[in-house]
C-alpha cells in the first residue's frame, strides 16, 4: 500500500512539471530565426551603431539643420571672414560717411605724401577730413585739415595714423589712440621698418588687436610697400603677402606700380623714401584700388 502511494505521488510530480514547461513555452514563444543582421536595410542599425550614425547627422550640417556644422563648414560659408576688395569698395561707394584709419611709417606722415594726396582725390567727390597724428606726443591727432568741404555727400574722416620709424606691431599697443573712433576701413602700411621675422608678428599682433576691439569682421587692407633701392625689402614685402593671402586681406600693390615704370629707383627721395612723383603714384595706385577705375 504504501509503495503504491509513492509510485502515485512520483506520477503527480512529473505531470505538474509537464504542465509547467508547456504554460512557460505558449507565453514566451521560440525566439524568430530573424538572419543575419543587415546594416542597409530599412531602419538601419540600432543601439550604439545608430547613434554615432544620428550625431554625426547633426554635426554635418545636413540640409535643414539649424543646429548642426562644424568649423570647416563655417569657413567655408565665409563666416567671421574679412571682406573681399569688392566690399571694401562698397564702404566708399555708397556716399554715407566713412571713417578711414591709415595707419603706418614715415612714406604716408607728410602733406605731400599718398594719405594726403588721396585725401586730395577724394575731395573731388566729397567732403574729406584728414587727421594727422601727432608725431612728437605719440598720445593722439593734431587738428583735421578740410579738404573738399564744399562738395555734397558723407564725409570722409582720414585719419593718418602714420609715425617715423614704426613697424608692423605699433598700433597694437597703441590702439586706443591712432583710432579714436570705430573705422570702416582700416589700412596698414608698414614694412620698410622690419624684417622677415617682425612684418609677420607686428602684423599678426596688430590684427588681433583690432579684431579684439572692433571685431573679426573690420574691413582691414595690407600695403605692399615700393621697392626701396636695389629691392632690399623684397623679402619683407614678399613675407607680407604671404601673410595677407593667409589671412585673407586685400593687398594695394604699390610695388607692382612702381615696378611698371620700368625705373623705381627714378621715384625715390633716399634709399627708401619716395619722391613727390612716387607718392603721387601711390596715392593713385590707392586711389584706383579701392575705389576702382
Amino acid at each position: 500500500m504504501r509503495r503504491l502511494q509513492d509510485v502515485g505521488l512520483l506520477l503527480l510530480v512529473l505531470v505538474a512539471g509537464v504542465l509547467t514547461a508547456l504554460t512557460f513555452t505558449s507565453v514566451t514563444g521560440p525566439a524568430p530565426d530573424r538572419g543575419p543582421t543587415d546594416p542597409s536595410s530599412e531602419g538601419g542599425p540600432t543601439g550604439p551603431v545608430g547613434l554615432v550614425a544620428d550625431l554625426s547627422a547633426v554635426t554635418s550640417g545636413a540640409p535643414g539643420d539649424t543646429t548642426g556644422g562644424t568649423a570647416d563648414d563655417a569657413a567655408a560659408t565665409g563666416a567671421g571672414r574679412p571682406p573681399d576688395l569688392d566690399a571694401v569698395r562698397d564702404v566708399l561707394a555708397d556716399g554715407a560717411p566713412v571713417v578711414v584709419a591709415a595707419l603706418g611709417d614715415s612714406t604716408g606722415n607728410e602733406t605731400w605724401e599718398w594719405v594726403y594726396e588721396w585725401g586730395r582725390a577724394l575731395a573731388s567727390d566729397r567732403p574729406v577730413e584728414v587727421v594727422s597724428w601727432n608725431e612728437w606726443t605719440e598720445d593722439g591727432y593734431i587738428d583735421p585739415v578740410e579738404l573738399g568741404s564744399g562738395q555734397d555727400g558723407g564725409t570722409v574722416t582720414l585719419y593718418a595714423g602714420h609715425q617715423s620709424g614704426a613697424g608692423a606691431a605699433y598700433p597694437a599697443g597703441r590702439l586706443e589712440a591712432l583710432v579714436p573712433e570705430e573705422p570702416d576701413l582700416v589700412i596698414l602700411n608698414y614694412g620698410h621698418n622690419d624684417t622677415v621675422d617682425s612684418v609677420r608678428s607686428g602684423t599678426a599682433d596688430t590684427l588681433e588687436a583690432l579684431r579684439q576691439r572692433f571685431g573679426g569682421g573690420l574691413p582691414v587692407v595690407v600695403t605692399l610697400q615700393q621697392p626701396q633701392a636695389d629691392d632690399a625689402n623684397a623679402e619683407v614685402r614678399a613675407a607680407l603677402a604671404d601673410l595677407a593671402a593667409a589671412e585673407g586681406l586685400p593687398t594695394i600693390d604699390v610695388a607692382a606700380a612702381f615696378e611698371a615704370t620700368g625705373d623705381p629707383a627714378a621715384l625715390l627721395v633716399d634709399t627708401v623714401h619716395p619722391d613727390e612723383d612716387g607718392a603721387a603714384l601711390w596715392a593713385r595706385t590707392v586711389d584706383g584700388t579701392l575705389t576702382g577705375p
